[in-house]
This record gives structure tokens, C-alpha cells and sequence, in this order.
């Protein structure tokens, strides 16, 4: 199966329909009052349209009402120059393009007092060229044949000049197929390559059908097409609609600037964080992209950026002459992402997390007498101890600064219905053509399906999203990415503590990846942690049963093998701590009802929390690549979730084979030993707990004591392992290992695959979010 067609695939699955009448209802722009009729009007004065004779037996309204005739009050008159489909469309767009460019002035010179709030069409161009649409960012391109503009600058278009795409076929059959493809792939491509867009509309003209959709990030739409040439006021709405509005009710985010504005290719943008007050905003423009922004196979799929930044002093980018009321002219982190309307934030998070610890610390009981910290000796308390003297533990989070949220984006409209297969066409033949059309203007033979109002309808509908941007003034490195495999081990240990003290206070992270677990330099060269990526943690027990198949979240790299194979599981014998020997049976399904949801708990955060290490101790250390290769051959890290993921989890559940052993770095035998014994005693934890006691918080007090027991072990053997130096990202290798690489990051950065920790990524801030891997977008 061909890259194209997985995407169009992929695409299609938020694709819902509905009529023309429900999509200009509801997802078009509205325009001003009169402005249809205005220029319908106009139309027939300048010799465009002729207006039928009144003895005509029309029974509907005009569509300034808001509803659409079945027969049209208006048709194209004879003797026109354009005496194709085409020609006729896109005579007609220009001609409305120069009423509405006439109706603007006469409004100026009715009131010269001031200029009207929006002059929506004073720059833009509609241009009739076939061309290929390339977008720098996403590294792809896409054919167009016209578009509305967002500037007089037709040099060089791109993803960012584009308002609304057309795609037009003059011809009938398969290429019809051909051209919703081509718009599909054009959509996710000015989507994904342009930060300031919120959502798309684009146009399909086959033969004299016209088609119109919208692309949101939480659905798409494609209304049933109509005949421009039956129907010429339904073609006039449409157009005046779409001309008449301004940026935003075309898709662009007015909190997004681009910088410089007239940039193609691969501009910056300027952020504004609002504050509620558009006079106390603050201003961030991106300097460099942190990960890979290339977006997902589909619109909704993978929507979060991450940007080096700095503050400036203005919409035109000027730098700061100061540095007052918290400015920072050195760099920020700026995190842009889309989360479900009624979700909370991360900031929100992060704010419900501190108070909960600091309740669970001050309470009245002991913290120490907490049962998950039951076999913890009393030398054990030391590291919890220090993060709670004066809230040091917030010390440990990557700390929000500034927030924005957008409005909620449109949610589906009511009278949808999910589209079986969005490139199947009835191919009826159409006789009714009106008499007055040109004899040169061919009829189609393409008929508008009707929806199933029985079995068609949307069962459930796409929720709403809202745009959420975040300032970061620390900028970080990756865990993966720093000098020594010791400073890394140190950065896990002091994760475990966070992810141990988070838990007692009633909270699970959920997503525990190289992305996600940042690092600082602080005094004297040690490095201090910085938990980044809120968004998916929440109380445990959840106050709510999670929805089906809502437990798979995180990154598939280094996510817990219940998670991924979707249900709890025994051992067929009894596993016992520290004695690798009891793995050599057979994982045997619980007897947990198969459909009941896997609780996400403290244990799978900490099992990824291993996955780390494991992963760190054999892709990420040099210059013996044996290991990585390994893994590489036996598919333990995958970018997504695997039908049978057996040959990975076989790891925990038997050990490290002996043809593992023998590619391990020399100076890392003693910890992957000791490592492969954590991972053990993991599976007799998994084992002692039951699928009915998954939220008895006792029940991981053995799993957390015997992590920081190890992690205690391991310090007698620092000097082997501490020094060993860790790749450094983007550094010269031989090209087996770049191929090797390469393929990696392909894996790992689209779509539901994670951002693991691709090597030339860059190395600073907070990772990109992967949306849910329960999306499947494979």
C-alpha cells in the first residue's frame, strides 16, 4: 500500500457528510445581511446571470434566506465568453471578487469617517494556475489548480499564501476519485505546514459539480455536491461567504502571526498570549523548531508544536528594548497544542498536582505512614524528604509561566452522517440540464448520494477542541541526550521519587517517555529534572471509568506491556523476587472479563520508567551499535502499538537472552544485570495483584521498595557505568548507522508513532505530545 494512499486513508476517518444547505448553515461564514442578494443583483447587471421569467413555477426561497431551491430563480445567460465548466467557475469567482472590491469602496465613500471594521478582500487574488503546493515544513508537496490568496504576493506560493484551495477536473469517471484524493492530501499538507491554522476549507470542481469541505482538528466535512450551472445561487453563497470573511473565518488563528508576513517557505511566527486583555499581551516570536512538526496522517491526528522562542516588543517582530514586568529577552520554550474542549489544561493539571501534594504533606496522618511506602526502611525516606522540605518537589516539574486558550472549535453538525466511502459516486446520467446553458458545456453524469437517515447517521459525534499555547522559561535537554549514561541513571532515579510522591498524593503521569523526562544543568555539573507533558495525568483512582480502549495512552517505545497487550496477565507458575529462573513460562491471559478497561497505574509508569533504562543501555550508548542493532532486529522499540508485541515483551518475561548479553557495553554488564532483575521482580508484582485490587494502592508498595532498592545496589557500581558517555545527537556515524537512524525516526515521528528520541532531533526543551495511540492512526 503506497504513502498516499495510508494517508487518504487515514484522512478519510474523521470524514463526516452532510447537505449543502446544513454546511452553509453551520460551517460557512456568515455574510453581512443583503450581500447575496447585492450581488446576485449585480450578476445580472453586468450580463452573468439572467433572472428566470416570473410564470417559472419555483417553489423555494433565495439563498440569502438561508435555504436553497431546488430549482433556481437564475441561470447563466447565453452568449458568454467562457463556454466550459471551468471557464464559467472561474469567470464567475472573479467577477464577485470585483463586485465585492466595489461594494467595500462604496461604503468607504458612503462614510469616509472611518474605514469599515473589515476590508476581508482587499489583497487577495483569485488565481487560475496549475501549479504544486511545497511546504518547506512537512517536506512534501501537493498539486493545485486555484486558490484564494492571503496576499497580492503570487511569487512562490505555498502552504502559507493559501486560503482555500481548489482542485478542478473537466472531465467525468475515476477522476473524480483522483481529485478528492488530491484535496485530501493538499488539506493535510496546509494543515500541518502552516502553525496559524485552525481549520481549512477547500473546493472540488468536477466537471460543473461543485463540492465544498472543511478540515478542523477534531473532524471533516464534505457537503453533498450540487450543479453550479443548475443551481447559480448556491454557487453566488458560497462564494460571497468565502470572500466576504476575513482571516479568522477562514482558519487563521489571530494569535498567530506570520514573521516576516510576506515569508514562504519556512517562516517564523509570532505567538500572543493575551492575558484576557489584548493591551497586556505578551509577544513570542519562534526562532527554531524543538522536535519534528511534520504533523500525522491525518488533520486531527498529531497537532502539537514546540518552538524555541523569544519575547519581542511587537507584532512586527521589533526586539525588547527592556526587560521589565518578568520580560525575558533570552529564550523561552513555547508549546502549542490542541486538547478536547472540556479537557483541562496542563497548567490546570500541574496546579491540581501541587495542591494535592502539598494536602497529602501536611496532612494530619504521617506521609510516611502511607501505605505504598509500607516496606520502605527509614535511610529509604531520604530522597522524598528532600523534595518536600520548602515544596523543592516543584523544583522537579517543568513549570508553565504564560497560558492562552482559544475558543471551542465547531462540533459536528447535527444533521451529519458518517461517510462509508467518500470516493464512491453514482453515476446516473443527468438529462435536466436548463436550456439556456451554453450547447458547448457538457453535462455530467455525477448525482449527489443521498444520506441513510436509518443507518448513516453519526453515532457518536468528534467533541470539540481548543487550541491551548504554554511559555516555558526553562530550556531543557532530554534525558537521552545528556553527556553520561550516570547523568541519565540520575535523572531516572529522581523521576522515580516524583512519580513515587505524585502517586501517594493521588496522581499518575501516564505518558513517561525520553520526551517527556527533561533535564538542567544546575550547580557544580549536576543535573536536575525537569517532569514535563501534563496533559494526559489524573487522579488514581480515576474518578470516572475510563472509555474503552482509553488506557492506551503514551508512547508506544517504552509503554507497559499490559498496556499494549491490552489486558492484565499471570504467570502459568510463580515468579519469585530477584530469581530470573521462574521466567521461563508461559504469560497466560487473567480471568478478567476481556472487555473491562486495564486501570493505567503507578506500576506501568514505573515499568516505562525501565523500558527507559533498558532503552539507554543499548540504542543510546556507543560506539558498539550490537545492541541497538539487536534491538532493532527483534522490533522491542516500535513507534506503534503491535497486534502480538510478544517479541518485546519477552524481555521482562524471560530475561535478556545471552545473545543480548554479549553486545552490551563493557562498562554496563553489572547494571543490566541488576536491571534485568528489576525487570523480574516487575513481573511478580504484576503477578501478586489482582485485576480486582489494581486501585488498592498498597498493592505497589513492593514494586516502589524495590526500585529504590536497586536504584541503591546499582551506586556500588557507579564507576563502571556512571562514565560511560551517551550519543550525541546529530553527530557523525558511519552510514549504516545513519540508514539505521533515518528509518528510526521515520517510524518514530508520524502519527500515533512517538518522538522518542529520533538523533537528530533536537536535544532541547519539552517533546512533542503524540496524540492517543487508541486513535490508530496506522
Amino acid at each position: 500500500m503506497s504513502n498516499q494512499t495510508i494517508r487518504v486513508e487515514a484522512m478519510t476517518r474523521d470524514l463526516v457528510d452532510c447537505t449543502f444547505e446544513t454546511f452553509a448553515h453551520h460551517y460557512l461564514p456568515k455574510p453581512n445581511e443583503g450581500l447575496v442578494d447585492t450581488v446576485l443583483a449585480a450578476l445580472v447587471t453586468v450580463g452573468v446571470l439572467e433572472k428566470r421569467p416570473m410564470h417559472c413555477d419555483l417553489s423555494s426561497t433565495s439563498p440569502s434566506s438561508g435555504k436553497f431551491a431546488q430549482f433556481s430563480e437564475h441561470f447563466f445567460a447565453t452568449g458568454l465568453k467562457q463556454t466550459t465548466a471551468h471557464g464559467l467557475f472561474a469567470d464567475t469567482a472573479e467577477k464577485i471578487m470585483d463586485i465585492l472590491a466595489l461594494e467595500t469602496k462604496s461604503h468607504l465613500g458612503e462614510d469616509r469617517r472611518s474605514p469599515p471594521p473589515d476590508e476581508p478582500y482587499k489583497h487577495r487574488l483569485f488565481s487560475r494556475s496549475n501549479r504544486r503546493l511545497a511546504s518547506v515544513a512537512t517536506k512534501s508537496d501537493c498539486r493545485v489548480d486555484a486558490c484564494l490568496l492571503g496576499s497580492s504576493n503570487d511569487a512562490g506560493v505555498g502552504c502559507h499564501q493559501i486560503l482555500i484551495p481548489f482542485l478542478i477536473h473537466s472531465t467525468e469517471g475515476n477522476d473524480v476519485v483522483q481529485i478528492r484524493e488530491e484535496l485530501l492530501l493538499t488539506a493535510n499538507l496546509i494543515m500541518n505546514g502552516d502553525a496559524r491554522r485552525m481549520f481549512l476549507y477547500g473546493i472540488t470542481i468536477e466537471s460543473d459539480r461543485v463540492s465544498v469541505w472543511y478540515f478542523s482538528r477534531n473532524h471533516s466535512v464534505k457537503a453533498d455536491s450540487f450543479s453550479f450551472v443548475k443551481h447559480p445561487e448556491r454557487l453566488i453563497h458560497l462564494f460571497v461567504s468565502l470572500f466576504s470573511a476575513n482571516d479568522e473565518a477562514l482558519g487563521l488563528d489571530p494569535n498567530i502571526v506570520l514573521y516576516p508576513k510576506e515569508s514562504s517557505g519556512n517562516p517564523s511566527y509570532i505567538y500572543r498570549f493575551s492575558n484576557g486583555s489584548v493591551d497586556e499581551c505578551r509577544l513570542f516570536k519562534s526562532t527554531e523548531a524543538i522536535g519534528d512538526h511534520t504533523g500525522s496522517l491525518r488533520v486531527s491526528g498529531h497537532t502539537t508544536r514546540v518552538w524555541k522562542a523569544v519575547e519581542v516588543a511587537n507584532i512586527d517582530g521589533d526586539p525588547l528594548t527592556g526587560t521589565g514586568d518578568g520580560m525575558k529577552a533570552e529564550g523561552v520554550v513555547i508549546k502549542d497544542v490542541w486538547i478536547d474542549a472540556t479537557a483541562e489544561t496542563e497548567k490546570e493539571i500541574q496546579d491540581k498536582i501541587f495542591k494535592s501534594i502539598n494536602e497529602f504533606v501536611e496532612s494530619p496522618e504521617p506521609w510516611k505512614g502511607h501505605p505504598c511506602l509500607a516496606k520502605f526502611t527509614p535511610l529509604q525516606f531520604a530522597d522524598l524528604e528532600s523534595l518536600i522540605v520548602d515544596k523543592q518537589y516543584r523544583k522537579c516539574f517543568l513549570r508553565i509561566r504564560e497560558t492562552h486558550q482559544s475558543q471551542p472549535s465547531k462540533a459536528v453538525a447535527k444533521d451529519s452522517w458518517m461517510h462509508d466511502d467518500p470516493f464512491t459516486v453514482s453515476e446516473t446520467p443527468q438529462t435536466a440540464i436548463p436550456p439556456q446553458l451554453p450547447s458547448t458545456l457538457g453535462a455530467t453524469n455525477l448525482v449527489q448520494s443521498a444520506p441513510d437517515n436509518v443507518n448513516g447517521r453519526i453515532e457518536a459525534r468528534y467533541p470539540p477542541k481548543k487550541r491551548c499555547f504554554f511559555m516555558f522559561d526553562e530550556i531543557c535537554t532530554r534525558v537521552s541526550h545528556l553527556p553520561t549514561f550516570g547523568d541519565a541513571v540520575d535523572i531516572l532515579r529522581q523521576t522515580y521519587t516524583v512519580l513515587l510522591l505524585m502517586f501517594c498524593a493521588g496522581w499518575i503521569h501516564r505518558d513517561i517517555s525520553t520526551g517527556n523526562i527533561l533535564a538542567m544543568e544546575g550547580k557544580q555539573g549536576k543535573w536536575l529534572l525537569k517532569l514535563a507533558d501534563l496533559e494526559y495525568a489524573e487522579p488514581f483512582p480515576a474518578t470516572v471509568p475510563p472509555g474503552r480502549e482509553n488506557w492506551r495512552i503514551g508512547t508506544p517505545f517504552f509503554m507497559a506491556t499490559e498496556l499494549q497487550r491490552g489486558h492484565y496477565f499471570t504467570l502459568t507458575k510463580a515468579a519469585e523476587d530477584q530469581d530470573p529462573s521462574y521466567l521461563e513460562t508461559e504469560v497466560q491471559n487473567s480471568s478478567a472479563d476481556p472487555e473491562t478497561n486495564v486501570v493505567h497505574n503507578l506500576q506501568h509508569d514505573l515499568e516505562s520508567l525501565w523500558w527507559i533504562g533498558f532503552y539507554l543501555g543499548t540504542v543510546k550508548v556507543g560506539p558498539n551499535l550490537q545492541s541497538a542493532l539487536w534491538c532493532r532486529d527483534m522490533g522491542i522499540f516500535c513507534g506503534h502499538l503491535e497486534a502480538n508485541p510478544d517479541s518485546r515483551h519477552q524481555l521482562l518475561l524471560r530475561g535478556f537472552p545471552k545473545e543480548l548479553q554479549e553486545t552490551f557495553h563493557p562498562g554496563l554488564k553489572t547494571f543490566m544485570a541488576l536491571w534485568r532483575k528489576l525487570g523480574n521482580n516487575m513481573m511478580a508484582s504484576y503477578q501478586r495483584r489482582s485485576p480486582g485490587d489494581v486501585t488498592d494502592k498498597s498493592t505497589y508498595a513492593h514494586i516502589s521498595w524495590h526500585f529504590v532498592t536497586f536504584l541503591d545496589a546499582l551506586e556500588d557500581s557507579r564507576n563502571q557505568w556512571g562514565p560511560v558517555p551517551l550519543l550525541i545527537p546529530g553527530a557523525r556515524e558511519s552510514k549504516k548507522r545513519a540508514r539505521r537512524e533515518k528509518a528510526e525516526e521515520e517510524e518514530d515521528d508520524k502519527g500515533v508513532r512517538s518522538h522518542a528520541d529520533p538523533s537528530r532531533t533536537s536535544d532541547i526543551g519539552p517533546s512533542m505530545k503524540r496524540p492517543r495511540v487508541s486513535d490508530n492512526e496506522l
